[in-house]
């Protein structure tokens, strides 16, 4: 097991993540959690921030 298998699969959780935000910006999909309605916005937020700790997560493993 090599050094860099943490930030491999970090990087893939994190590209994961952010494809799920753009899915959901794209279809609109709505996010209900018990009472709340989670607004589009945090998808907005969540996007740049999981697609740069991905890039970081590649660039660091040296892929």
């Amino acid at each position: 097991m090599s050094s860099n298998n943490y930030p491999i699969v970090s990087a893939l959780i994190f590209a994961i993540v952010a494809l799920g935000h753009l899915t959901r910006l794209l279809q609109r999909w709505p996010v209900q959690l018990g009472p709340w309605s989670v607004p589009m916005s945090i998808s907005w937020i969540g996007l740049p921030i999981a697609a740069l700790l991905a890039v970081w997560g590649f660039m660091e493993s040296g892929s």
